[in-house]
């Protein structure tokens, strides 16, 4: 039979085996970094100028609520005083 259908004896098996997931792919268990809707507004357009560009992050950045700043600014200190003693360049992280 498989011969005839041009597919491995594998492949049959797991089709016969569970036909409703065959094909499908697996969920990894890890979460998405963005969600869809944030992604597609990250890479949804193209801009044709550095200007657009800037006003559109600046617009972006605008809609973060200034309590969720300081909530992510209050979990990390170190971090931010790692960055402000190398003047805003990188650090090891």
């Amino acid at each position: 039979m498989s011969a005839r259908i041009h597919r491995s004896w594998t492949v049959i098996n797991c089709y016969i085996s569970d036909i409703v997931a065959y094909g499908t792919s697996k969920s990894t268990g890890r979460p998405r970094k963005l969600k869809q809707r944030d992604e597609r507004n990250a890479n949804g357009k193209q801009y044709n100028s550095i200007s657009e560009l800037k006003d559109a992050v600046k617009a972006e950045w605008n809609k973060i609520h200034p309590s969720y700043l300081e909530n992510v600014s209050n979990s990390m200190p170190n971090r931010i005083f790692q960055v402000i003693q190398k003047n805003g360049r990188f650090i090891s992280y």
